[in-house]
């Protein structure tokens, strides 16, 4: 795992330097850099695979054609290897790294879609002058770029992009609308106009300042007759633990979260198969009533797990608010504060986790969807059904909630409606609403919310996240399964619950879901209203010219006074990351911050 950087069309030795060296908290044990006229590529290592010098990067091609810079881990690197090698490809290392660029010397573009892994790389092709970027299947590996009168710049960050001098960071109105209705930034934009995101399952191409997006991979949605609940079963069985197999590869300390969780208890039992020493788990604990360290307990005594765990303390957070941000480089609000916690006491234990993150968008595991379940569709009216994911995220920005925008912010959004362009297409490309949903659920939720959370709050730590429920072959799987099989009446998860009977203990499989969530309320009573007061003045907002003041008022109101202060304080919170997110990368330029320690912006400086 690892962070790159670089451009092509022009050349700067000190911004190649200066990007790369912004984000060595995703590389802290190697730095590599390739340079030439017209490109520069850059590279932070942090070493799991090959710990010597053979997995330096950049890596070059036997004959000198191309030069490759590579995030990420290849689990079926063995056997791309062993077919290269009858090929009569030679290999100089045992790193996955080789195996890509000897791979795409050979067969071109069309190896990426032979990967299975967590994925994004560059690739300069000397002789043709292009560069060739991919990134993995399901997106849970970033790639984000920049093109700029005739040139490009790559990262895995948007930090590194920012350096440019030539760009000038503005608000994305679009993006921020999105936001604001889903809690994330869909598809390929940012919060910031032109830095874009390469989308999962696509390569990039470019040469002489042109470029273009191409689909390698893309979900498979079409329902198949139905085989029954047993063949179902069987087959999340087999593909898990093949998964998990091939995850468990590293020459690091390798351990799982272990909340006591179906999802993460289903990773460690599998893991326990495969394994020939205990399994290190660890567990995070807020010390209150929604910890789940006696489940934890109990699947790591099933499993005789070397378990630890951390009780941190939740109010600590406040303080970390500006560095998490800064990491995240969106201002999204969901469990962010246990992903930060969650980094910081991996990295104490080892060096890479297996997470159960994914299971819910691929096995239907959120409450939100229980509308179009198979005993409830026919008693919910059409219109409660496609607005109740909506109601249920309490977004704010929404259709009918514009009020929250300054009068002139708003007059640029009139054409910009997220739900239509991406919730509405998911929801009918499957004549099985469910089914549809959760496209919705894999394209945007998991790579623009989830995925990144993990990423950027892990890798900040220098840990690095894999998710073996996204294993593409498992994703497929589970796409052509009939959605009763995953949401049954109310019960979540249905077929994985089944799948896990005979392995995980009947105390895990019967809870419900719970999650830790961001605790509000004992922030905001604990002084975040008044730093909110503070950076939300009325003042403020009618010169920054995004919130209407007056709704931001009655945001404060309502949370302070009302039975629904916990959704307000939501919408008040979401509002407040926008200010500080906007006074890092926008009000200032990104390169004064140190990584290490960015400070709380002042609100009034």
């Amino acid at each position: 795992m690892c962070g790159i950087a670089g451009f092509a069309g022009f050349n700067d030795p000190e911004l190649l330097r200066r990007m790369t060296r912004l984000i060595s908290y995703r590389g802290p044990d190697d730095e590599g850099y390739y340079e030439e006229p017209t490109v520069g590529l850059g590279h932070r290592r942090l070493s799991i695979i090959d710990l010597s010098e053979g997995g330096h990067q950049p890596m070059y091609s036997a004959d000198g054609r191309f030069t490759i810079v590579f995030n990420g881990e290849i689990y079926n690197y063995k056997e791309l290897r062993s077919d290269l090698e009858q090929r009569g490809v030679k290999f100089e290392s045992s790193s996955d790294t080789e195996v890509l660029i000897n791979g795409y010397m050979a067969e071109g573009p069309g190896f990426v879609a032979r990967l299975n892994g967590i994925f994004a790389f560059a690739i300069w092709d000397i002789r043709n002058k292009e560069l060739f970027l991919a990134r993995d299947q399901m997106g849970i590996k970033p790639l984000l770029y920049l093109e700029h009168n005739g040139v490009i710049l790559f990262a895995s960050e948007t930090k590194p992009l920012m350096l440019f001098g030539e760009y000038k960071p503005q608000l994305n109105p679009e993006a921020l609308r999105e936001l604001l209705v889903f809690s994330y930034v869909c598809g390929d934009e940012t919060m910031l106009k032109n830095i874009r995101k390469l989308p999962p399952g696509c390569t990039m191409s470019w040469r002489n300042g042109r470029s273009r997006v191409s689909p390698y991979w893309t979900l498979d949605v079409e329902p198949e007759q139905d085989r029954g609940e047993e063949y179902y079963a069987n087959g999340v069985v087999d593909i898990l633990s093949d998964s998990v197999r091939g995850q468990m590869m590293s020459d690091v300390p390798l351990g799982a979260t272990l909340s006591g969780g179906l999802d993460s208890s289903a990773i460690v039992a599998l893991m326990a198969r495969h394994a020939t020493r205990p399994v290190k788990t660890f567990t995070v604990g807020f010390g209150g009533s929604r910890d789940e360290l006696e489940y934890a307990r109990i699947v790591s005594d099933a499993f005789k797990t070397e378990h630890q765990e951390f009780i941190v303390d939740p109010s600590r957070f406040t303080e970390m608010l500006p560095r998490v941000i800064w990491h995240l480089e969106e201002p999204i609000l969901s469990s962010i504060m246990p992903t930060w916690y969650l980094g910081e006491a991996a990295r104490k234990v080892v060096t890479v986790i297996l997470i159960g993150e994914g299971s819910d968008e691929i096995f239907a595991g959120y409450r939100r969807l229980w509308p179009v379940s198979s005993r409830y569709r026919r008693l919910v009216p059409e219109g409660i059904k496609r607005n109740w994911y909506f109601w249920h995220l309490g977004s704010v920005g929404g259709p009918g909630h514009e009020e929250i925008f300054a009068g002139g912010f708003r007059r640029d959004l009139v054409d910009l409606d997220p739900v239509n362009r991406y919730y509405y297409p998911a929801m009918h490309a499957n004549p099985d609403t469910l089914n549809g949903l959760l496209t919705h659920e894999q394209r945007y939720e998991l790579a623009d919310f989830q995925l990144l959370r993990i990423d950027r709050l892990t890798m900040a730590h220098s840990v690095e996240a894999r998710v073996p429920f996204l294993d593409p072959r498992l994703v497929q799987f589970t796409n052509k399964m009939p959605s009763h099989y995953k949401l049954r009446g109310n019960t979540e998860k249905y077929i994985l619950k089944q799948a896990m009977r005979k392995i995980l203990p009947e105390s895990i499989l019967k809870r419900r879901k719970q999650g830790l969530g961001t605790p509000l309320v004992p922030w905001f009573k604990g002084g975040l209203y008044d730093i909110a007061a503070e950076m939300l003045a009325p003042a403020r907002l009618r010169e920054r010219g995004i919130f209407e003041p007056y709704a931001v008022e009655r945001l404060f109101h309502t949370s302070r006074n009302t039975l629904l202060h916990r959704e307000d304080l939501g919408k008040l919170f979401k509002i407040l990351m926008v200010e500080i997110w906007h006074r890092m990368f926008i009000d200032q330029p990104v390169a004064p911050y140190a990584e290490t320690d960015p400070v709380l912006v002042q609100a009034d400086t």
